[in-house]
């Protein structure tokens, strides 16, 4: 099993940039451990186990971050795991989406064993690691569980997580870096998306007109709501028209959203930024191009938008990417 093909290298390729942004030598630490360059701009190419846990214990080795696992697992975004036009284009409630994103993930990443269960007021997801030496099978799993918070986050907020001993060694600026409550002597690991509010179970409320009726499940409004914001990217879409496509008032949507801690306005930013960096980064579009295409009338006031949201301006994004394209390919 050591030298089948198991991770595509993508997931190598966002270690890589974690290890750079810490001034590590990540040429010398691939040669080391019997990776190509030039593997790295081959999106087709897998590695093999014997290779996976090799980097991951140079990195640990010689990493002096806080929660490596957890940052590296932040990395992991819906691009990288191949699920970024999916989700978008998924039509179905957040249970039926997370089923078959947690199957997709069970064969994109067979060296985690994943499982899911629906309770009445959560989704729980368990990871577990096949690899068994416990520094690599501790990264591996944080990584796995922050990779998850950070996606899942963006349809609710309500999330815990439930871990092993031992999973979390270290806890320096573990609540900075994943402010959810943390049960560190679980049974097994888990991380769980709340459908109520705080995690409680609680008896939903009987819904007091026709259009409370048609959506009380939180999460699917949420995903339904940005599937519908990222078909019209481009349009000054308002609140009421977004209510109306879910069939609902604007005081239930502004309502209901307000139950998960989530604001319209909020997640059509968070929708329109994404795509846009997307665009940055996977297309020769011009920036003014790209800012009409997520509905910004001008290149100045998108460039603002985008600085608030991105921590960095577009400009210097597609050039972070270019950079790294390069410097993969020399």
């Amino acid at each position: 099993m050591q030298e089948l093909p198991f991770v595509p290298v993508i997931y190598l390729l966002k270690l890589v940039e974690l290890m750079e942004e810490e001034h590590l030598r990540t040429d010398v630490i691939l040669r080391e451990c019997g990776i190509s360059q030039s593997l790295l701009s081959k999106p087709e190419v897998y590695l093999s186990v014997h290779q996976s846990r090799a980097v991951m214990q140079k990195f640990l080795g010689l990493t002096s971050l806080s929660q490596p696992g957890i940052r590296y697992g932040y990395r992991l975004d819906m691009l990288t795991h191949g699920l970024f036009g999916f989700v978008f284009l998924f039509r179905g409630n957040f249970h039926d989406l997370m089923d078959q994103v947690v199957g997709y993930m069970r064969v994109r990443m067979p060296l985690i064993k994943l499982d899911i269960r629906h309770e009445p007021d959560f989704i729980g997801i368990t990871v577990d690691c096949a690899l068994r030496q416990p520094e690599v099978e501790a990264f591996l799993t944080q990584t796995i569980l922050g990779s998850y918070y950070k996606l899942g986050s963006l349809v609710t907020r309500n999330v815990t997580l439930h871990v092993r001993p031992g999973i979390f060694t270290d806890t320096r600026n573990l609540q900075t870096l994943l402010p959810i409550p943390i049960q560190f002597d679980h049974p097994v690991n888990e991380i769980r998306f709340h459908v109520s509010e705080a995690g409680a179970a609680t008896e939903k409320p009987q819904p007091t007109d026709e259009s409370e009726a048609i959506e009380t499940d939180l999460p699917g409004i949420v995903v339904r709501l940005r599937q519908y914001i990222l078909s019209h990217v481009g349009e000054p879409l308002a609140t009421e028209d977004a209510a109306s496509h879910l069939g609902m008032s604007e005081r239930t949507l502004r309502r209901r959203l307000a139950e998960g801690g989530h604001n319209y306005h909020q997640i059509r930013l968070d929708v329109r930024m994404s795509a846009a960096l997307r665009y940055l980064q996977t297309s020769h579009l011009s920036i003014e191009r790209i800012a009409g295409i997520v509905g910004y009338s001008d290149q100045a006031t998108f460039s603002r938008a985008f600085l608030k949201w991105h921590g960095e301006t577009p400009d210097a994004a597609r050039r972070k990417t270019l950079k790294q394209y390069v410097k993969k390919n020399e």
